[in-house]
């Protein structure tokens, strides 16, 4: 049988399972798999924002409800619409007698 060797008085040795003193406690599987779940959820959403670009709220102004435009429908609630169809979508609008909105 091997003897473990012993530290020199005044030093403690490492115990791998023992808290690092001044860290914060670790989470619970439960919590940290249900922060994980919230941050891949955030980083989902943030990757399609990024990819779909910036975005515009517009709506249609009565009397029309409703008003389509380069595979974009708007309606008499905000809705968003790439910022960058934004202008010709508003044109044609304009051009088809239908008043359009940017909110915000």
């Amino acid at each position: 049988m091997t003897e473990m060797p012993q530290p020199p008085p005044g030093e403690q040795q490492a115990d791998e399972g023992a808290p690092v003193p001044g860290a914060a406690p670790a989470p619970a599987p439960a919590a940290a798999s249900s922060r994980i779940a919230e941050l891949e959820a955030e980083l989902s959403r943030l990757r399609s924002d990024a990819v779909a670009g910036a975005k515009v709220l517009l709506r249609v102004a009565p009397p029309h409800v409703l008003f389509c435009h380069g595979g974009h429908t708007v309606g008499t609630a905000p809705t968003p619409v790439p910022a960058r169809a934004a202008a010709a979508m508003t044109e044609a609008a304009a051009a088809a007698g239908v008043t359009l909105h940017q909110e915000g």
